[in-house]
This record gives C-alpha cells, structure tokens and sequence, in this order.
C-alpha cells in the first residue's frame, strides 16, 4: 500500500485529504508545517508528500527546498497543493525548485486523484541516469551554492513581496467598503431620529397598529386626544 505524507496547517484541509485518500487504498501519514513533516519523512520516507504552501514555522518553499537537498528523500516525488500561491511565477518558483507537479485548491476529487497517480506512476517509470563513463571529467553545477542561494532567495521574496501586495490591495478594498457601509449606516441612523422626532412632535396624532388592532406606538398628539399618558 502507498503511503502519502500530507501537509497542512489547517486540520479541516488535512481531514478532507485523509479522508479522500484514505478512501482509494492510500495510507495516510499528516504533518502541520514543514519542519514535523521533514522529521517524519526522515524517520519513515514516504511514497509521496502533498504539501500546502503557506505555513507557520516552516513554509512549503523551503520544505519543498530541503526535500530535494535530501539524499534520502529527493527521489520522493512532492506535490504542491495551495490556495494562496496560484500565479504562474508562484508555481515556475515552485518547479524550480523541484515540485512534481503543482494544484490548486480546491480541486475536483477525480481531477486531483488522477494528478497524484500520473505522478506516482511518472516516478516508477523514471530510470536512473546512466553513471559517467571512466575518466571523463564531471560535470560542475552551473552555479556555486551561493549563487544558489541568493537565486532562490530573490525569487522567494519576490513571490512573497507580490501575495502582500495583493493581501494589502484586499485589505484597503475592505477598508473602503466598511468606511461606506459605516457611512450609510449613519446616514440611515440620522435619517430615523429626524423621522422619530418629527412622529413625535407632529400636531395631528398618530396611531401605529398591528394587523390584529393592537396599538404598537402613539405620539404625544395621540395621548392628549386620547387623554392618556
């Protein structure tokens, strides 16, 4: 049986992938960041991961980073699974850096099952790469790790810089539309205590009823007809 690492900060997304997978003979191991889901690959590696993006403690980039630097754990394929990163320089960064293969939430079941066993299948149809022959020179990364790094730093702060400009561009959207719906709500608050006043204060009386006769509001015109309080 397969067993697939799911990892989510949020238990209702956990449950519903659990749930799923469970239901077409996966099993099924859960994390709720990045760094619990490295401890228990490392003890146990799965056959699979489904990881979020955005997470506490350690995020899905750099879970994503430090799975592929893993001898142990580079060969299992990994799978982004986001609500929150789905621009296409969101998923480049993502592949990048090795993702097998990119979802976006909420996917459809049937769409989302197909897309984790071409990738499962993918894997163990892969064959390994030929060893160099004898006395040729190897191969040199084309970068150094530091320029590695910095590469990877770059792109990563420039897909964070883009999610808080929009999460500000959302965040004054709403700002302006509670400073309009305040604003009407005092209008209409103003507009009732002039209305209330002028009822009140109207010389000729006025009688506010139920449908079954019932008086509901008099003003003063009405008790002095009336002669009651």
């Amino acid at each position: 049986m397969k067993r697939i690492l799911i990892v989510d900060d949020k238990p209702e997304n956990l449950y519903l992938l659990r749930v799923l997978l469970q239901g077409h003979g996966y099993e099924v191991e859960e994390a709720s960041q990045g760094e619990e889901a490295l401890v228990k690959a490392r003890h146990s590696p799965p056959h699979l991961v489904v990881s979020d993006l955005l997470m506490p403690v350690m995020d899905g980039y750099t879970l994503l980073r430090r799975w592929k630097a893993d001898d142990r754990l580079k060969s299992v394929p990994f799978v982004v699974f986001t609500a929150t990163y789905t621009e296409p320089q969101d998923e480049k960064l993502a592949r990048e850096l090795g993702a097998d293969a990119f979802i976006i939430k909420p996917a459809e079941p049937e769409l989302f099952l197909r897309q984790i066993e071409e990738v499962i299948h993918q894997v163990a149809r892969s064959v390994p790469a030929p060893a160099e022959p004898a006395g040729k020179p190897l191969r040199l990364p084309v970068s150094a790790p530091e320029e590695e790094e910095v590469s990877y730093l770059h792109q990563f702060n420039s897909v964070l810089i883009d999610k808080l400009e929009h999460k500000l561009e959302q965040l004054e959207k709403v700002k302006r539309e509670l400073e309009r719906d305040v604003a009407e709500r005092q209008r209409a608050a103003e507009s009732l205590q002039m209305m209330q006043f002028c009822v009140e204060n109207a010389g000729d009386g006025v009688f506010w009823l139920n449908p079954d006769g019932r008086l509901l509001y008099v003003n003063k015109s009405a008790c002095q007809q009336l002669e009651y309080t």
